[in-house]
C-alpha cells in the first residue's frame, strides 16, 4: 500500500514551485558556466562565476577570474592578505620591499599573487605556469588590470625554469600532491632566479617539510596549509 502524501496549503505549494524553479535556474546557469565548452566565456562570466579580487593597492576591488575544477587552486583571500600584511610589517619586510620590486610568481594560475604585488607597487611580475586552463585565466586577469607592459607571462614548469634574472621576492605555490615545492627551489636557485638575498614565500600543507634555501624568517599554519617565508643565501 502507497501512502499518500499530506495535502499542502497554498503557502507550502508556492515555496515547492519555487524551489524548483529556483533548481533548474542554477542548473542552467552551472551548464553556462563550466559544461557547455562551444560557448564564447566573456571575462564578465567568469567573473561572476569564481569570485576572485585584488585585495589592495592600485586595483584594489579588481575582479579576476579563475578557471572552472580543482586544478587551479587560488591563495584564499584570507592568506593572501595575511601574506602581504607580514611582507609590509614583519621586521625583515616592511613597505619598501615591495615598492619598485621584480617579483616572480612561480606555479601563477590565476596570477592573484603576483597581480596583489603590482597593485601594492612592484615594479614588473614574471609569472610561470604550464597549464592551459589556467594560462587563458592568467592571460584575461593581466589584461583585467591592465598590466601588459609590467607583466611577463612564461608558459613554463617551474621545476624547469628558463635562465632568469634575481628576483626581490618570489612567491611559490605548487600543487600539494607532489613533491614540487622542493623540485622548484632547487631549479630557480640553478636557474638564477634565487640569489643571494631573495625573499622566498611558499605554501604547503601543514606537514610539509622544505629543504631550506636560506634563512627561515617566518613559518606560520592557516587551516591545512602553512605558509613559510625565507631569505635566499
Amino acid at each position: 500500500m502507497v501512502s499518500l502524501p499530506p495535502k499542502r496549503g497554498h503557502h507550502a505549494r508556492h515555496a515547492a514551485a519555487l524551489c524548483s524553479v529556483t533548481g533548474r535556474l542554477w542548473t542552467e546557469i552551472a551548464k553556462d558556466f563550466f559544461f557547455e565548452k562551444k560557448k564564447q566565456r566573456t571575462f564578465a562570466h567568469w567573473a561572476s562565476a569564481c569570485p576572485l579580487r585584488i585585495i589592495a593597492g592600485t586595483w584594489r576591488g579588481k575582479r579576476l577570474v579563475a578557471p572552472a575544477g580543482d586544478a587551479t587552486r587560488p591563495t584564499a583571500e584570507r592568506a593572501r592578505q595575511a601574506l602581504f600584511d607580514m611582507l609590509a610589517h614583519a621586521p625583515w619586510g616592511g613597505r619598501d620591499l615591495l615598492d619598485g620590486a621584480r617579483v616572480l610568481d612561480a606555479f601563477a594560475g590565476t596570477g592573484a599573487l603576483g597581480l596583489e604585488a603590482l597593485s601594492r607597487g612592484a615594479a614588473e611580475a614574471v609569472f610561470m605556469e604550464n597549464s592551459r586552463a589556467a594560462l587563458a585565466a592568467l592571460g584575461a586577469n593581466v589584461a583585467a588590470c591592465n598590466a601588459g607592459s609590467r607583466a611577463r607571462i612564461l608558459a613554463v614548469d617551474a621545476t624547469r625554469p628558463p635562465k632568469g634574472g634575481p628576483s626581490r621576492i618570489i612567491f611559490l605555490d605548487p600543487p600539494y600532491d607532489h613533491d614540487l615545492l622542493n623540485l622548484s627551489l632547487h631549479a630557480l636557485r640553478e636557474s638564477g632566479w634565487i640569489v643571494s638575498g631573495t625573499i622566498i614565500v611558499a605554501e604547503g600543507r601543514r606537514s610539509t617539510q622544505c629543504e631550506s634555501p636560506g634563512t627561515l624568517l617566518d613559518e606560520r599554519a592557516y587551516g591545512t596549509a602553512k605558509i613559510m617565508v625565507w631569505r635566499g643565501d
